[in-house]
């Protein structure tokens, strides 16, 4: 089964649009269709992200309750990896910590849309892709099933 690293980017974007993109995603790894692995520095900027953003708020109207029920849920299906490695190679250092969790997960794709990250194109043989090229692996793995 596929391991698979979402940046905060795409977590957040569960949160605000669940019936979008990233969305589907969270619930194909409910589905058990691949393993979320994520850190808890990712769960953590993600929440930060959420709970910091003014104009996000206004914008999309969610509440604490809200953003707490989405994490509590997420870390039920999700696989946490801690002791991440030190590395420093995406131009903004604030991203590292997402490639260290792809190391440590020994991930076989981190999803992203922070273009940081997505300008690397893989790290030590992993993709890193956007969620709409994830979602054509999974449904081309369906075709072969």
């Amino acid at each position: 089964m596929l391991k698979v690293v979402f940046d905060s980017t795409v977590i957040v974007g569960a949160v605000l649009t669940p019936s979008g993109l990233a969305g589907e995603l969270i619930k194909r790894a409910k589905a058990g269709e691949f393993i979320l692995t994520l850190s808890q520095e990712i769960i953590d900027e993600a929440r930060a992200t959420l709970r910091t953003h003014k104009k996000m708020r206004e914008k999309y109207r969610y509440s604490d309750e809200e953003v707490a029920y989405f994490f509590s849920s997420l870390q039920r299906i999700a696989s946490i990896v801690g002791e991440l490695p030190a590395i420093q190679v995406v131009r903004d250092p604030n991203d590292d910590f997402i490639i260290a969790t792809t190391v440590k997960a020994a991930a076989d794709y981190l999803v992203a849309w922070d273009n940081d990250l997505l300008t690397l194109g893989n790290y030590a043989n992993t993709p890193i892709i956007t969620p709409k090229a994830f979602l054509q692996v999974l449904q081309n793995q369906d075709q072969k099933e």
